[in-house]
């Protein structure tokens, strides 16, 4: 058995991938982050909308006390 210098088991990880493999779960990483960014910029958008229809409710409220 190989020396373990940083004390961790050892493990068959398999053959290596190939070029074709890697490929492809990069492709699928790029899309999964384009899902995710699409979804940031919808949550984005509904909070900003919130928080204006929010500030302008404060705002009308202010207005009952001045």
């Amino acid at each position: 058995m190989e020396e373990n210098t940083v004390n961790a088991p050892l493990a068959d990880y398999g053959r290596p991938s190939g070029f074709d493999e890697v490929w492809k779960l990069f492709q699928e990483t790029d899309r999964m982050f384009k899902e995710t960014d699409e979804k940031f910029k919808e949550t984005d958008e509904m909070l900003s909308k919130r928080f204006r229809e929010t500030d302008k409710k404060i705002k009308e409220l202010s207005a009952l006390f001045t």
